[in-house]
């Protein structure tokens, strides 16, 4: 299975032979991973939730964008199905839209001239959320979820999640910037709603 990274060199290299003419071709592939454990009134729930506090609470992502700049015009086309295929058929989708806007516009789009960079980057972290045990995940949750375990006077409804996710970015274009990013990022999620019986409504006038 090729990766990412070569594929999005495949598509590059692609948009720029075979007769097209492009001024400009970036190319962004993107892998996107979510963890998402809960607990939701003491009842654990893993991946997806009853409620729609989160979104893609258990997934795998990736995909590729291109972008090209073509006789003053500029055309875009992303895909999921990452095989050489579907890249090349995403990239001939891109240069016809680009040499179709291109007709129209009245003025030619053109990118400034900025310094090109090579860079690979990553935030600091200890220890990669996505690397943390399932099991670590759970005991973290149980600690906040057991405080409820006691008697109150009122009664509680309370939510606790914990998101983990990881994003990787491969940027390259034909002017030669190459950007790598690997991202991690975790979220903790409380939500407490205290529920006491035998309130009443008052009016008053002003």
């Amino acid at each position: 299975m090729i990766g990412n990274d070569a594929l999005a060199e495949f598509a590059l290299d692609y948009a720029q032979s075979n007769g097209k003419q492009c001024e400009y071709v970036e190319v962004r592939s993107e892998i996107n991973s979510t963890d998402t454990v809960a607990f939701i009134n003491g009842k654990l729930h893993i991946g997806n939730l009853p409620i729609e506090l989160t979104s893609d609470a258990f997934a795998r992502k990736s995909g590729i964008n291109i972008r090209i700049i073509a006789d003053g015009g500029m055309g875009m086309s992303s895909t999921n199905q990452l095989t050489k295929n579907v890249i090349m058929e995403s990239v001939d989708r891109a240069y016809r839209t680009a040499k179709r806007s291109g007709k129209q516009r009245k003025t030619p789009l053109r990118m400034s001239h900025e310094k090109i960079y090579e860079k690979d980057w990553q935030s600091e972290y200890k220890i990669n959320p996505m690397d943390v045990t399932l099991e670590e995940k759970i005991q973290f949750l149980q600690g906040f979820v057991n405080i409820f375990k006691e008697k109150y006077p009122i009664e509680y409804i309370h939510i606790f999640i914990l998101i983990s996710e990881q994003r990787d970015t491969y940027f390259i274009s034909s002017e030669g910037a190459r950007i790598k990013s690997h991202v991690p990022r975790v979220a903790f999620i409380p939500v407490i709603i205290g529920i006491k019986g035998g309130g009443q409504n008052e009016e008053h006038d002003s």
